[in-house]
């Protein structure tokens, strides 16, 4: 009998949980956009900043990650196997698989992928 208390694994994330997570996802880089536009009054600086945290925002999670992250993780190698982000299929198509010795360096250095994720979910907060 399954303990109630223990976290559910997951071969392949729910379509259910990989649109909650995308779409609170892309919602928080909106906002965050257009947090910066008002809160600098729709100034040029403050459309440059909107749009520049955007960019790099959703290039560093739909672009980068499957580009450089994916490819070293376990999802990218279960056979119809979903992340909550869904993000190991897509990598699948673009990527050739990495190590999954590697995959702990996405939190390692200053300029990992980690902490761009981080920044881009904290900058607008911060910023406004």
């Amino acid at each position: 009998m399954a303990d109630q208390d223990s976290p559910h694994l997951y071969k392949s994330y729910p379509r259910s949980s990989v649109l909650l997570y995308n779409l609170t996802t892309a919602i928080h880089f909106i906002l965050g956009g257009l947090g910066l536009l008002m809160g600098y009054g729709w100034t040029v600086y403050a459309w440059l900043a909107g749009i520049c945290y955007m960019v790099v925002a959703f290039g560093q999670m739909y672009i980068m990650m499957p580009l450089v992250v994916c490819p070293n993780c376990v999802y990218y190698r279960i056979e119809d196997g979903t992340c909550v982000s869904g993000l190991n299929r897509v990598s699948r198509r673009i990527a050739k698989e990495g190590d999954p010795k590697d995959f702990p360096k996405r939190a390692g250095g200053p300029l990992s992928h980690n902490k761009f994720y981080m920044g881009s979910l904290i900058f607008p907060i911060v910023a406004i």
